[in-house]
């Protein structure tokens, strides 16, 4: 249905891409996918570095404050 990868290294998280595929994509499941990973971000005080462009727009509009 979706997946997000991402990588850890010396406290940053790093999100490397979030894809949902097409036919379900517009549900809001990529969020979901970046609301659970800024979220366990947050609970191992991780930084975060967005380098797939939706989690660079996601956390730019305000997601998951």
């Amino acid at each position: 249905i979706g997946q997000l990868t991402y990588s850890i290294r010396d406290n940053i998280m790093y999100i490397n891409h979030v894809f949902v595929v097409s036919h379900l994509r517009g549900q809001g499941i990529a969020g979901d996918l970046m609301n659970f990973a800024l979220n366990y971000a947050k609970e191992e005080n991780l930084d975060i570095e967005p380098i797939c462009s939706y989690a660079r727009s996601f956390i730019s509009r305000g997601g998951n404050n």
